[in-house]
């Protein structure tokens, strides 16, 4: 539930279903998200990845599916083995904070991605210029 608490935005209180099990569930019933965990990681491949971060560019915007849908994608992503790593000389308080910025810009500008490049790719150059930012 990491991910619930850094991005306060997309958590709707009144919606108790909402919760990071019922996310992992329901993709799994679905069999939209087929993941294998490897020590705490989940392999996801990037074209689902990508059916994540449309499936949020379809939806309204403040909508439940929406945030739903940004909230698997932020998920994976998070759990990834594929984030930046910390800078170096960059202290850890900074380097969270980049990443904090991170997953809210993912989440505010989810409409931004062309589908170009990866979805990682991406997420990693929201971070780099995060980064940038604090080290500043």
């Amino acid at each position: 539930m990491r991910f619930l608490a850094l991005i306060p935005c997309l958590w709707n209180e009144r919606d108790p279903d909402l919760t990071l099990s019922s996310i992992v569930r329901a993709t799994k019933i679905n069999q939209r998200l087929i993941v294998q965990q490897q020590g705490g990681r989940i392999m996801i491949s990037a074209d689902e990845l990508r059916r994540f971060v449309q499936e949020a560019q379809e939806q309204p915007p403040k909508s439940t599916l929406r945030r739903l849908a940004i909230q698997k994608a932020l998920f994976a992503i998070q759990h990834s083995d594929q984030i930046t790593c910390k800078t170096p000389g960059l202290s850890e308080d900074d380097y969270n904070w980049a990443l904090c910025q991170t997953w809210l810009d993912v989440s505010l500008n989810i409409d931004k991605y062309n589908g170009a490049t990866d979805v990682m790719t991406w997420v990693n150059m929201l971070l780099e210029r995060r980064l940038m930012e604090a080290n500043q």
